[in-house]
């Protein structure tokens, strides 16, 4: 199963709307992308010039960084997509295989990424809700509308699916500005273009901040260990690793308690953005040998996964039964997923039951 299902229907054209800009004014201005069932003038995209815009981008060690030094944004892309400026505040990426439809826009195959900046105050609760009440009645175009994290700030992530193909907009306001991306599918590489969105939004960066004001809006607390702490054996230390986390974040923490299967515990990583008034997030990092568990706490969006089953793990703190789903090669395990804060894991190079069973041994921070 997936969270992305695409129907099926007669029309020629079909318009995929994303709330894309503008504030002025406080309306939201819908952009319409069109897309053609059956339009056979398709040709390989052309690069810009570099300096045509306000982005500068440095390539190193396989990966472009894009930045926008006005606009105080940052990002990662990898170092074989092609990047075509459009103006001082967009600028589109484009996949290796990517074919452009020319006059239109849309995407034959690969992906397209899409950034676009506007200036405008607003909160991700106001765009959600007219986003909500200006396109309920846009059937049969199916949408979902949820609210995630980008670089530390609320965004508005929106998956509108319709054939042939889907669009996933996402809007940060910060500053009073809005930062906008969108990624556009080829109908035929709809979960690799998702995967890579998700990775493109850990990349970026909004707002750069004082050390002064950062100091005073992010609560952080962030540790590599050079031994990693094994928890049957360091289990005061192991347990104090969580309680410096739970001094961060804002919501009941959990963490493995009991015998894991000689699993490790290698880094740990949280925030609280304290001027959004956020709950936080944090990810745990176990290693054995060349299997990872990762494990993650906090608001988050897990992407496009595949169902496998509902599995018991006979924890009655974290919840009886667990939702098990796989993602590009990785298995993961939700022990909750709410509108509040999510606990998953996911494992690299690890089994179905090694994680099952490490699921089982999480329980609540007392």
């Amino acid at each position: 199963m997936s969270f992305i299902v695409r129907g099926k229907t007669n029309l020629k054209y079909l318009a995929i709307v994303a709330t894309v800009a503008l504030l002025t004014g406080g309306g939201i201005f819908l952009y319409k992308q069109y897309l053609s069932e059956d339009a056979e003038d398709y040709q390989p995209l052309q690069q810009n010039e570099k300096n045509s815009s306000g982005y500068t981008i440095k390539e190193s060690s396989g990966i472009k960084t894009v930045e926008n030094t006005k606009e105080g944004l940052s990002m990662n892309i990898p170092a074989d997509w092609q990047e075509t400026p459009v103006s001082s505040n967009q600028i589109d990426f484009f996949s290796p295989e990517a074919l452009e439809q020319t006059g239109i826009g849309e995407i034959k195959q690969g992906c397209k990424l899409t950034n676009f900046i506007s200036d405008g105050k607003t909160d991700v609760k106001n765009l959600q809700n007219k986003f909500d009440s200006e396109n309920q009645e846009n059937q049969p175009i199916s949408y979902k509308s949820e609210i995630i994290r980008v670089s530390g700030a609320e965004a508005l992530k929106i998956t509108v699916e319709e054939v042939p193909g889907i669009a996933i907009a996402v809007e940060a306001p910060v500053n009073e500005k809005l930062y906008i991306f969108i990624m556009y599918p080829g109908s035929q590489n709809i979960e690799k273009c998702t995967n890579a969105f998700n990775d493109f939004l850990e990349t970026v960066s909004i707002g750069k901040l004082s050390n002064q004001e950062q100091t005073a809006a992010i609560k952080i607390y962030s540790e590599m260990f050079e031994n990693s702490i094994d928890p049957n054996i360091e289990t005061e230390k192991h347990r104090a690793v969580y309680e410096k986390t739970a001094k961060v974040v804002d919501f009941p923490v959990f963490y493995p308690q009991g015998i894991i299967n000689g699993y490790k515990l290698k880094s740990i990583e949280s925030n609280r953005e304290m001027t959004f008034e956020t709950k936080g997030t944090f990810t745990a990092v176990y290693e054995r040998d060349n299997s990872r568990i990762k494990a993650f706490e906090g608001v988050g969006d897990i992407g496009m996964v595949n169902s496998l089953d509902y599995v018991d793990i006979a924890n009655q703190e974290a919840g009886k039964k667990a939702w098990l789903w796989e993602q590009g090669g990785k298995i993961g395990i939700s022990l909750y997923y709410g509108p509040d804060v999510n606990y998953f894991l996911i494992g690299e190079n690890t089994d179905r039951e090694d994680l099952i069973q490490f699921a089982k041994t999480f329980a609540p921070l007392k």
